[in-house]
């Protein structure tokens, strides 16, 4: 696990988990670039489906806008 700054868990299966400063780092950026936008409230629905996919080991690119998918790859890297 990385340091308390660290943005990532691992859980007891390995599987790498965002943490509460990645998860805030996403939703800042999202809010930033997006607010405001008509796709705003589907691109947020689209963020939390791509985590939770994400935090589970399973694909999400294909089930979330492209411009989701890449803010979660973005901030699930390892520092």
């Amino acid at each position: 696990m990385p340091g308390a700054e660290g943005a990532l868990q691992t859980t007891t299966t390995g599987q790498i988990m965002f943490q509460k400063p990645a998860l805030d780092a996403l939703f800042d950026e999202l809010d930033n670039r997006y607010a405001g936008t008509p796709d705003y409230d589907q691109l947020l629905r689209d963020a939390h489906l791509g985590i939770a996919l994400s935090d589970a080991g399973r694909e999400y690119e294909s089930q979330v806008d492209d411009r989701v998918a890449t803010l979660i790859a973005t901030h699930k890297t390892i520092d």
